[in-house]
């Protein structure tokens, strides 16, 4: 698909626009008319003949990767956890914003029956994305929220570790070569 864009020379394009047709009612003087097949990040060249891929100053690479790595952060923190062993090992837990506040209430709640000897009592209620309420013992409940709070744990660890080596990094080289896509806890 071919897109339009419109801009000054040495500038990124202003806008972009459906047709050929478009771009001759919104073109300001000094402005040039270029076709991409891509719509990737441009700079028209000074001479207003062609779409150079822009390339970002390495600070602001930086951001960028550091921003999508807190966007998949996020995304797997309030995605869900779901153990994978114990009684409920394979549902899936809803990790939310509006859900934190039931897991740590549950978490105190299950901690202190515990260290009053109530371990092995049935009354830790789960209700996983499946909607079926799920009773467990108190121990057992108490290892659940325990597993989890490491899984975020290592999420989190993940995180630092791929921002501090983005921030870390003193080319565009060494920060392509971070792979922020792999190493993310399941």
């Amino acid at each position: 698909m071919t897109h339009y864009f419109i801009g000054s020379p040495g500038q990124r394009p202003r806008l972009m626009v459906n047709t050929p047709a478009e771009a001759g009612k919104v073109i300001q003087e000094g402005e040039v008319f270029l076709s991409s097949d891509t719509l990737d990040d441009f700079v028209i060249t000074a001479d207003g003949q062609a779409l150079d891929l822009r390339v970002p100053p390495l600070d602001e690479a930086k951001a960028i990767k550091a921003g999508l790595v807190s966007a998949e952060t996020a995304g797997r923190l309030l995605g869900g956890y779901t153990p994978q062993t114990g009684p409920l090992a394979g549902e899936r837990l809803q990790t939310r914003e509006s859900d934190q506040l039931k897991w740590l209430t549950s978490h105190a709640a299950y901690s202190t029956a515990v260290a009053a000897g109530q371990g092995a009592v049935m009354g830790a209620d789960f209700r996983p994305q499946s909607n079926n309420t799920i009773t467990v013992t108190y121990a057992d409940g108490l290892q659940i929220l325990l597993d989890m709070a490491a899984w975020g744990k290592a999420i989190m660890n993940h995180s630092w570790s791929l921002k501090d080596a983005i921030a870390a990094s003193s080319d565009q080289a060494e920060l392509d070569a971070i792979d922020i896509t792999t190493g993310w806890p399941s």
